[in-house]
């Protein structure tokens, strides 16, 4: 396979601050399950530079995997639903062998695959959601003008059902109105028990604290949510399931999401361990992939540290191909060459409902986050879960 043509395909970016550890472990699962689907991507490229990474993956296999499901869920229109279930019980049943683990590279190797698992089959949900969102638009287009779609398929595509986040944001100010200061500090408690996850993201595993708590309701005790406004839209029963598909995949996402941050804490657990054993500093362990770490490969990692790396995940490949430095910007320049266009209005799907007008801060980083304000407007390439301080 020649890297060079690689490079040259037309590829989706997703950006986001993070660590080659925890992006190599929860890609292992997508070349992983091709084999058990029978369909997925052939590969995909992954960057990094100063803690932040970013994910390249072919446009042809994304609209391939989206045409496939679409035909399965034709046939079948449990298909999703299905596939949900499996998924569930991967996750599950990848918590058995570590519980039955002897050492700590046995540890290590079966937390790497629990935030495989964590993904799992879940990664096919933004190929079906492109697919759908196109779909779902042009059937609109036949109905509504262009400038009401956007607003059409938010209302009509967003679950009852709160995320996580509205949730522990709705616990946050139920607790802090609480007057008696001992029934007050116990539900804090049991609070940062229950989400002691939910700062984590894809550079590390970061505690939820008292402190993290009451700056949060300094920050959200007068914002008041807008109330769900249901209109009557006459549109067709098509509509209407591609819709309640939506609903759905949201949901499904959201649950993929405390996954992924509950695993990336597990697996910091045991590599806190493997760094005061191995006397290697816990940082540099996240530098890693999954098959340097098991091997205890540490030769090439500070020269990743301080260079910009760039990873090829193919099936091709028996492990992941890592180039730094200038080797690594050349690849890196043909993919961009492919990407980099002028452009006059920037597309893309709302993670609220209705219309919002204001400055936009592009968060790409993790210093982008924390220097996030107040009423602006976050856009990114996707909303992972390193974006979770900001989105609050």
């Amino acid at each position: 396979m020649n890297l060079l043509n690689i490079c040259k395909e037309k590829t989706l970016k997703q950006q986001a601050p993070g660590f080659p550890l925890y992006l190599c472990a929860a890609g292992l699962s997508i070349l992983r399950d091709k084999k058990k689907l029978g369909y997925g991507y052939n590969g995909f490229i992954y960057t990094y530079e100063n803690e932040l990474d970013s994910v390249h993956y072919n446009v042809k296999d994304i609209t391939t995997i989206g045409n496939i499901c679409a035909e399965k869920y034709n046939i079948d229109s449990s298909y999703f639903l299905n596939m949900k279930k499996k998924y569930e019980k991967n996750y599950r049943d990848s918590f058995m062998k570590l519980n039955n683990a002897k050492n700590l590279l046995e540890k290590l190797k079966y937390s790497i695959n629990i935030l495989a698992d964590s993904v799992g089959y879940a990664h096919i949900i933004e190929s079906i959601s492109i697919y759908y969102d196109n779909h779902l638009r042009n059937m609109l287009l036949k109905v509504f003008n262009k400038k009401e779609i956007d607003n059409v398929i938010s209302e009509i595509t967003m679950p009852e059902a709160k995320s996580f986040m509205t949730e522990q944001e709705e616990d946050v100010k139920r607790i802090f109105s609480i007057k008696d200061k001992s029934k007050r500090e116990k539900e804090i408690d049991k609070h940062l028990k229950k989400y002691s996850w939910i700062k984590n993201g894809y550079s590390g595993s970061y505690r939820l604290t008292k402190k993290d708590l009451v700056e949060q309701y300094k920050n959200i005790k007068d914002v008041e949510y807008a109330k769900r406004i249901n209109h009557d839209y006459k549109i067709s029963g098509e509509i209407k399931e591609i819709a309640e598909l939506f609903k759905f995949l949201t949901i499904w996402q959201d649950e993929r999401k405390i996954n992924i941050l509950k695993s990336i804490e597990l697996l910091d657990k045991y590599l806190i361990e493997a760094s005061k054993e191995w006397s290697v500093d816990f940082n540099l362990l996240k530098l890693l992939t999954p098959h340097e770490l098991l091997n205890k490969n540490f030769e090439k990692v500070k020269e990743r540290k301080d260079n910009f790396s760039i990873f090829f995940f193919f099936k091709e490949f028996e492990n992941i191909l890592v180039f730094s430095g200038d080797e690594a910007r050349k690849y890196s320049e043909l993919i961009d060459k492919k990407r980099n266009r002028e452009v006059d209005v920037i597309n893309g799907s709302s993670a609220s409902r209705g219309k919002a007008i204001g400055k936009v801060s592009l968060c790409k980083t993790m210093k982008d986050i924390s220097n996030f304000k107040k009423g602006r407007i976050l856009v990114t390439s996707m909303t992972r879960p390193e974006f979770l301080p900001a989105m609050k």
